[in-house]
């Protein structure tokens, strides 16, 4: 079972790894959105990673009540407490950043503290 999750879990943890390589070499002040939108999903592909390395499968079923993001928050809750409010401060602004088009006039936050939360997601693994 263990030569089966490395792969996996490597996947995933590679992946966080290329979008936080990527986002650093964006101009935060011109694409703040695709900084935002990868500081998240740098996050989500850690916890992806964390959830397979410790055997829980975060992929959608057929069964599921919750969507895929609502099922990962869940499961930083209940795993990776000490995580949890900045993984729901990652996805509020994600979904903020791609869906309100008035978002940027309004935010008042520090990209640099988005990033530096989204890298310390690696610490989880």
């Amino acid at each position: 079972m263990v030569a089966a999750i490395l792969p996996r879990t490597l996947a995933y943890k590679d992946q966080a790894i290329h979008n936080y390589d990527c986002l650093l070499t964006i101009d935060k002040s011109i694409y703040i959105d695709w900084v935002i939108i990868m500081s998240f999903y740098t996050a989500l592909h850690y916890v992806s990673a964390h959830a397979i390395q410790n055997g829980v499968n975060l992929q959608p079923q057929r069964s599921d009540r919750y969507s895929p993001h609502r099922k990962r928050s869940r499961y930083v809750r209940k795993y990776i407490n000490s995580k949890f409010t900045d993984y729901e401060r990652l996805f509020q602004e994600c979904n903020s950043a791609r869906y309100d088009p008035m978002y940027f006039s309004r935010f008042k936050g520090n990209v640099n503290d988005l990033i530096s939360i989204a890298n310390d997601f690696k610490t989880i693994i």
